[in-house]
């Protein structure tokens, strides 16, 4: 705090004169140029010792600090509980106790005898780590240098022995691998050798299977065009000739004469054309009404128009017709 206060202050107290405002001024009542100060060191500590009280609630979950205590290893005028409940809003009261004295009248117990006399209340497991003189105990042995030797010194022992024992072992465990995949190469390499023979065989019963099949389809696509051939001849034209025959009656009942015959296929549709001459055009008017009602779902009757051709004397149209 002394340190602190002459940072604050900006020039180097005395520290007896320090101690003697500390303990005998009352920052209430001084005028001392030290109470602007004292009263950021004290702020500061206060803020200190609030950041310990958050830590605390976070450490152990502590939902709130309802009381406080809070003193000095010198006696001081000024309320140090009163200034900490004003800074934290934590009700605060002076870390002074009854002790079991006749009389207290000019008796300040130093915080440090305080402690000690609280330390009768630690349970045994929790007394070693409490300790009220100006010698300190020794530390943990791991935190001791002889002891961070001792553990370095093993440490680098099993480090040193544990390096050729891992190398030992990883190449143990290689060598172990290695012949683990010598016997699946040497069995997977059989494998492929006989999968491969096969597969050659196979290629070449594919190959005859080939030609065989290319020699079959030559033979099936003659025999194919030869009946289509013979179902055209056989079928076909003597269906033509059978319509023509069948118009042909119809033809000389109405009189009219066939100057052309035509066959055509137009879009899979088998059509006739044919070249009527008549000597009257309701000749053929008349022959076409015929047609249209005796065969009508048979086939399709189409006349376009009807000439007429002075030097012959004669009419002259082309009826289609189209079978369904």
């Amino acid at each position: 705090m002394h340190e602190r206060f002459c940072e604050l202050y900006g020039e180097r107290i005395d520290y007896g004169s320090f101690l003697d405002f500390f303990a005998n001024e009352s920052l209430k009542e001084t005028t001392s140029d030290y109470k602007e100060f004292f009263i950021k060191l004290y702020k500061e500590l206060f803020a200190n010792i609030n950041d310990i009280l958050t830590y605390a609630k976070r450490a152990f979950e502590i939902e709130k600090f309802e009381h406080v205590y809070i003193g000095s290893q010198l006696q001081t005028v000024t309320k140090l509980d009163e200034m900490l409940e004003v800074e934290l809003n934590i009700k605060s009261s002076d870390f002074d106790f009854d002790y079991g004295f006749e009389t207290t009248e000019n008796l300040y117990v130093d915080q440090l005898h305080s402690l000690m006399n609280i330390y009768t209340t630690v349970p045994e497991d929790e007394k070693y780590k409490c300790n009220f003189t100006v010698y300190n105990r020794p530390p943990a042995f791991v935190q001791r240098e002889s002891g961070k030797l001792i553990i370095l010194t093993a440490a680098a022992f099993a480090l040193a022995f544990a390096y050729p024992i891992t190398y030992w072992i990883l190449t143990y465990a290689q060598v172990l691998q290695e012949d683990l995949l010598k016997q699946e190469y040497n069995e997977v390499h059989n494998i492929k050798i006989t999968r491969e023979a096969t597969i050659k065989n196979r290629i070449a019963d594919k190959e005859k299977a080939t030609q065989l099949l290319t020699q079959e389809q030559r033979e099936y696509s003659d025999k194919k065009n030869t009946l289509l051939k013979i179902h055209e001849v056989k079928v076909n034209y003597p269906m033509k000739a059978k319509l023509i025959a069948l118009f042909t009656k119809d033809l000389n009942k109405f009189d009219v004469k066939i100057e052309v015959l035509k066959y055509s296929e137009i879009d899979a549709n088998k059509v006739f054309s044919l070249n009527l001459v008549s000597s009257q055009d309701r000749k053929v008017t008349q022959l076409v009404e015929h047609l249209t009602k005796a065969y009508e779902n048979k086939f399709k009757f189409e006349l376009e128009d009807i000439s007429y051709d002075d030097e012959a004397k004669k009419y002259f149209s082309e009826l289609k017709v189209k079978i369904l």
